[in-house]
C-alpha cells in the first residue's frame, strides 16, 4: 500500500490537475490524502466540501488547521507527492510547489515528486509543460469529470480549459502521447523505486 499526499494550492486544482491519479490511487486500495494550501473564493470553499464527498478523499484544508505544508508531509508520511508543476503562472500554486519541494527533502522520506499542469494557470505561462510519468485514467475519468462538477463557480464555457470537455479533450491528448484512451500527464521530479 503506498501513502499519495497531494498538495494543491486552492480549491479546484486537485481535480483539475491530479483527480483520476488520485482516484485511481483510491480504487488500488492506496492511502491518500489532499492538502489545500491557499483559501479562495467562498463557493470555491464550499464547493470543495462537494467534491470531497464525491471524490471520497480526505481533505484538508490548511487555513482551517493552522497547519503547513511541512506539518502535513511529517504527519501523512508519503511515499508519494503529487504538486503543481514550475511552469505554472499563478505564484500560489508556484509556492505550495516550493514548500512542497523544501518539505519533501530527501531525508523526509518522500521517494517520488510528481508534478501536475493546471488547466489554464499552467497554459498560459509561455514556460513549456514536459511530462515525462503519465497516468492511465480511463477507469476514473467519469469520476474526476463528476468531482469537478462540484467547482460550478469554476467552471467556464467551452473552449476554457477549465470546461468538462476541455478536460475530457485534454486527458485524450495525454492519453494518445502513450496510447491509452485518457491520461493525466506529469512532470517528474524525483521518482525512487
Amino acid at each position: 500500500m503506498t501513502r499519495v499526499l497531494c498538495i494543491a494550492s486552492h480549491p479546484d486544482d486537485e481535480v483539475l490537475g491530479v483527480g483520476g491519479t488520485l482516484l485511481r490511487h483510491k480504487a488500488a486500495g492506496d492511502l491518500v490524502w489532499i492538502v489545500l494550501a491557499n483559501r479562495c473564493r467562498t463557493e470555491s470553499e464550499v464547493e470543495s466540501r462537494e467534491a470531497e464527498q464525491r471524490m471520497g478523499i480526505a481533505y484538508e484544508r490548511l487555513w482551517e488547521s493552522g497547519r503547513t505544508i511541512a506539518d502535513a508531509v511529517i504527519d501523512y508520511i508519503p511515499d508519494v507527492v503529487y504538486t503543481h508543476s514550475d511552469a505554472d503562472l499563478h505564484h500560489d500554486h508556484r509556492d505550495a510547489l516550493y514548500q512542497a519541494l523544501v518539505a519533501c527533502r530527501p531525508q523526509s522520506g518522500v521517494r517520488t515528486i510528481y508534478s501536475f499542469e493546471t488547466p489554464s494557470a499552467t497554459d498560459w505561462s509561455g514556460r513549456p509543460f514536459d511530462p515525462h510519468h503519465f497516468v492511465d485514467i480511463k477507469a476514473t475519468i467519469e469520476d474526476k469529470d463528476h468531482a469537478m462538477e462540484a467547482y460550478e463557480s469554476e467552471l467556464r464555457d467551452y473552449p476554457h480549459p477549465r470546461n468538462i470537455d476541455s478536460l475530457d479533450n485534454r486527458a485524450a491528448y495525454w492519453g494518445q502521447r502513450v496510447g491509452v484512451d485518457y491520461a493525466e500527464a506529469f512532470e517528474v521530479i524525483r521518482e525512487c523505486w
